[in-house]
Parts: C-alpha cells; sequence; structure tokens
C-alpha cells in the first residue's frame, strides 16, 4: 500500500512538474505585442490625401499628393515603406501598418499589421472623402 502510494505521489509530482515546465515555455513564446489602438481621419481633395491622427500615432497630421493606383505606406510614425510588411518600432506607441491606393472611386487601404481588417475601402463623392478609420475598419469620430 506504501509503495502505490508513493507511486501515485511520484505521477502527481512528475505531472505538476511538467505542466509548469510547459506553462513557462508557452508564456515565453506568447506574442507581446501591444495592442494596436489608432483613430485617424481621412480626408481627399483632388489631388491629395489629408491624415490627421487623433489617437496612437507619432504625427498629428501628414498631407501628400497621391497619383491614381500608387501605394504609400502608414505606420504609427508616419509615411513608411510597406514593403517589408511591417512597422517601425517606436516605444509605447500603437503599432500599425496599412498602405493607401488612390482608386477612380475613391481610397483602398490593406492592413498588413495592427489591423483587424485586410482590405478596406470606400468611394469618395466628386473627389472627397471625409472618413474616420480606426484599427476594425471605418468608424466615427466619438
Amino acid at each position: 500500500m506504501k509503495k502505490q502510494t508513493s507511486s501515485i505521489l511520484s505521477i502527481i509530482l512528475f505531472g505538476m512538474f511538467l505542466l509548469g515546465v510547459t506553462s513557462g515555455l508557452l508564456a515565453q513564446n506568447a506574442p507581446t505585442t501591444k495592442e494596436s489602438k489608432f483613430l485617424i481621419v481621412v480626408e481627399t481633395t483632388n489631388d491629395s490625401v489629408k491624415l490627421t491622427c487623433k489617437e496612437g500615432c507619432a504625427w498629428k497630421e501628414l498631407s501628400f499628393s497621391l497619383e491614381l493606383n500608387y501605394l504609400q505606406g502608414i505606420d504609427q510614425n508616419g509615411m513608411a515603406s510597406w514593403i517589408s510588411g511591417k512597422a517601425r518600432e517606436n516605444g509605447n506607441l500603437s503599432r500599425f501598418l496599412f498602405t493607401i491606393t488612390k482608386t477612380k472611386d475613391g481610397l483602398s487601404f490593406k492592413g498588413l499589421e495592427g489591423t483587424v481588417w485586410k482590405d478596406l475601402s470606400f468611394s469618395c463623392s466628386k473627389n472627397k472623402c471625409h472618413q474616420p478609420i480606426n484599427q476594425n475598419g471605418m468608424t466615427t469620430l466619438y
């Protein structure tokens, strides 16, 4: 009886040891990226795009010309290269990267990092848009 109790205790202790080691390995391999949370107002005129960041960016306003079908990368630090598909590091800021493309009907976005959406697009009446976006897609300001 004593031998059987000792064996059961050994099995329980070994199981607890395995559980502890496995939990430690899983915690080490878990992603540690901060949740990306941002709010950007997208506005257009005939020949330019203006982005105003309300939350989650190092920049407050970006304005640039955007030709038809040209890709411009945007991350939490400003205008960025989209080729790597990864946002640049910047301390405690949200981490996101997306591209903007001007189409004949409006704007098209591709979320590369830190967005729930992969593709997002909207039409602009008379080449004028005013649309807030965030990590989840199109939104309202408040």
